[in-house]
Formats: structure tokens, C-alpha cells, sequence
């Protein structure tokens, strides 16, 4: 049994991705299927992420499984990324898996986001009847490594992304528990930074963005107001934070309009400008009891976590060496187990065939005591002559190539002896 892996991800993307490869719950599950329903492979957990998309899988061959998992990938979403596949077997693909899991393959290494979304994959590929031992004692090892390392080390520590240090900043700043709230824009990076709003007990937050269907929809998902732009200058007069993330071309924010607003307030006024270009006058930050943070104050920040998990991925590298030893020998063990258990059926099958025959033998004499001590008598010699060998074995383990062919050369096959008398 071989564990194997063909992987996409952000480093080496194909035209359309991630898009392209987006699988929807029915669009999943039929993939799963697909590559089930190939002759060599035995089990799959797919992963897709916005920076990832891979199949794990177990393999009855070195490549036939391999070929075949190809195969189904460039009929589903076309031959151009043949040359975008990353196929990893074995050893190499427990070592991904674990990189991926920890973070450490991750475009924001040490990202938290990662474990969840594989221990999903697990757990739907699991639930589904689309997994076998071998996947999952690599995918429960996995999960349990990638929460060990992100607490016997720092690479998760410090926020690296920008929305999250955006609003960490101004909460430092300006607790945000009961405050008001106004957001620009509702494409992606102001709903990541909806979705950090949450964690502060925010109750009133205001949504001022350029396209109504999707502002509604906006709004609904965060529980949040929208406004139209034109209200702007009222909304200023009683919000405390302006969180800004739009893609528009020019200032939306002038001083003249900051200016005239602070006439009607009596408590400061904060931006958080992480639009690029910028939606507010840096100019305004002159004015009194403004303050303006910007997309380069957020970055500084980003990069110095960043810098410090780098150096975190060393630490996490010799975890992952450590575990894929014990990881190694455990699926040893596994292997050693299932070889057992096919040479008992082999013995066995020997033992009651020759039992049988001189049963046969003794005809009419061998009475039903005489049966009883040929029964204990076989069994024992049996367990004798196996014992030392068994014992060996188990502690001085063979590699998974070295027992299969041993078992050939002892056995034949791991089958059922042959009908030779």
C-alpha cells in the first residue's frame, strides 16, 4: 500500500486558479467517486483552499494509482495543467502532508486556517466511506502534529494578515466593544475584516459600498446597515472608526469634508485606511483629534510576524523529521500485523488440510478422542514452529518491500495454499 499526492497550489499556478478549480458539495463528492471508482486506488481526501488544491490518496502500486488519479484530474479540468501537477509518493507525500497541515507550505506561514480546513477534508472523506487505515492514521497524525506545533513553538504567533492587524490596531487604539462602526467597500478584504469585527461585540456597524445587490447581500451576511454614499457626511458626525478597504481609483475621504465635520463632534475621530490607492487624505490627519492609520503601518507589522514565524520553521521541520519516524514505524507495525494475519490463514489452512488427510487415513479407528489430541497436537506444533520466527519479526521489523517479498518467498502469494497434496 503506497501513500500518494498531486497537488496544485499558489506557487506554480495554472491559468484560473484557484477559481478553476472550485468543487461545489455535489461537484466533490463526484470526484471523489471518479477516483475511487479507478482500479488502484483504495482511498482520497481531497483538499481545496484559495491557495491549494491536492488529492491524498493510497495507492495499490507505485504509479498505476498515480496515472490513473492524473488521468481523472486532466479529463475533469483539462489537459493544460499537466505540467502544474506536483505528485509526491510515499514518504514524500506524509512529509507534504504534514507541511501542509502545519502551516509551513502555507503563503502566510503559520496560518491558522489550514488545520481546520484539512481536519474537514478528513473528516468528510472519513464520514463518506472514502478513506482507508493508512489515510487516516496519516491524517489523524497530521491534525494532532500541526496543534502540537503550533503550541511548542511560535509560527503561528504575531497576525501576518493585513485585515486582522487593521483591526488589532485600532482596538488598541480604540477599544471597539459598543462603538460605531462604518466600513467602505464589501469585496473580499472588507469581509475578512467583517468577519474580525465579530470577535469585539460590535453591535452597530454601517456599510457604505458601490454595488446595492451586493451590499445587501453584504450586510446580511455581517448583520451590518447600508448607507448610501451620499449620507457620508452624516454618518461621520456619529461613528467613532472608519475601517476603509474599496478599490476605488481616487479619494473618497477629502480633508475639506473631514474638516467639516469635526466641527459637530466632541470625541475623536480614527481611519483605518488599508485601501490601495488610498481611500482618505492622509492630509486630514493634521486636523484636530484625527488619526489616520494606513496600509503601510499594517505592513511594517505584517512583515516583522512574518520574519519571526520564518524563523519559527526550523523548529517545526525537526518536530515534523521526529514524526515521520514515528510515524514510519507505526505503519511498519501495520504492515507486520496485516503479514501476520495473512501467514495464520496460510498455516492454518495447511494445518486443517493435513489434519483432515490423516484423519482420513485412520478411518474407522480414529475416535472422537483420538481427533481431539490430533486437533491440540497440530495446533501446538504449529505455534512452535512459528513462535521464534513471529518473535523475530516484531523486533526486528522489515521494511514494507522486504516483507512482501519474503511473504512471496515463504507463501507463494498471501493467498490460501495451493490444492497440492
Amino acid at each position: 500500500m503506497y501513500l500518494a499526492s498531486i497537488s496544485i497550489d499558489y506557487k506554480n499556478p495554472p491559468v484560473g486558479f484557484p477559481d478553476r478549480f472550485y468543487l461545489s458539495e455535489s461537484d466533490k463528492l463526484d470526484l471523489h467517486k471518479m477516483l475511487l471508482s479507478q482500479k488502484n486506488i483504495n482511498a482520497v481526501i481531497i483538499i481545496q483552499t484559495c491557495n491549494r488544491f491536492e488529492i491524498n490518496f493510497t495507492d495499490d502500486t507505485e504509479s498505476e494509482g498515480i496515472n490513473q488519479a492524473k488521468n481523472v484530474l486532466l479529463t475533469r479540468f483539462g489537459e493544460d495543467i499537466k505540467n502544474f501537477l506536483s505528485v509526491k509518493t510515499y514518504l514524500d507525500t506524509l512529509n507534504h502532508i504534514f507541511r501542509v497541515v502545519t502551516s509551513i507550505e502555507s503563503m502566510a506561514v503559520g496560518e491558522n486556517q489550514i488545520l481546520s480546513q484539512c481536519k474537514e477534508a478528513y473528516n468528510y472523506s472519513k464520514k463518506h466511506g472514502f478513506t482507508d487505515t493508512v489515510l487516516e492514521l496519516a491524517f489523524e497524525k497530521a491534525i494532532k502534529l500541526g496543534k502540537l506545533v503550533r503550541s511548542e513553538t511560535q509560527i503561528s504567533k504575531g497576525k501576518v494578515s493585513i485585515s486582522s492587524i487593521a483591526v488589532d490596531m485600532i482596538n488598541n487604539v480604540c477599544p471597539l466593544k459598543d462603538k460605531k462602526i462604518l466600513l467602505f467597500g464589501n469585496g473580499k478584504m472588507a469581509s475578512l475584516i467583517a468577519e474580525y469585527l465579530k470577535e469585539f461585540e460590535i453591535s452597530n456597524i454601517t456599510v457604505i459600498g458601490r454595488t446595492p445587490e451586493k451590499l445587501f447581500n453584504f450586510c446580511k451576511l455581517f448583520n451590518a446597515q447600508a448607507a448610501d454614499f451620499y449620507y457620508l457626511p452624516e454618518i461621520l458626525k456619529s461613528v467613532d472608526v472608519v475601517l476603509s478597504a474599496t478599490s476605488a481609483p481616487k479619494v473618497l475621504v477629502k480633508k475639506k469634508l473631514v474638516k467639516k465635520v469635526m466641527r459637530y463632534r466632541e470625541h475623536p475621530l480614527y481611519f483605518m485606511d488599508i485601501a490601495i490607492p488610498r481611500d482618505i487624505d492622509p492630509s486630514a490627519s493634521k486636523i484636530k483629534n484625527v488619526h489616520i492609520y494606513s496600509y503601510k503601518d499594517l505592513r511594517e507589522i505584517a512583515n516583522k510576524n512574518l520574519r519571526a514565524r520564518l524563523s519559527e520553521v526550523s523548529k517545526v521541520e525537526k518536530i515534523i523529521n521526529r514524526e515521520n519516524e514515528n510515524f514510519m514505524k507505526k505503519l511498519g507495525q501495520l504492515h507486520i500485523e496485516k503479514y501476520f494475519t495473512n501467514l495464520n490463514k496460510y498455516t492454518e489452512a495447511i494445518r486443517n488440510k493435513e489434519l483432515e488427510k490423516a484423519i482420513y487415513m485412520l478411518g474407522a479407528v480414529c475416535e472422537p478422542k483420538i481427533k481431539q489430541v490430533l486437533e491440540g497436537l497440530s495446533k501446538s506444533l504449529m505455534k512452535k514452529l512459528m513462535h521464534n520466527f513471529l518473535s523475530q519479526v516484531r523486533e526486528n521489523p522489515l521494511d514494507a518491500e522486504e516483507l512482501e517479498k519474503f511473504t512471496n518467498l515463504f507463501m507463494g502469494s498471501t493467498d490460501q495454499p495451493s490444492n497440492q497434496n
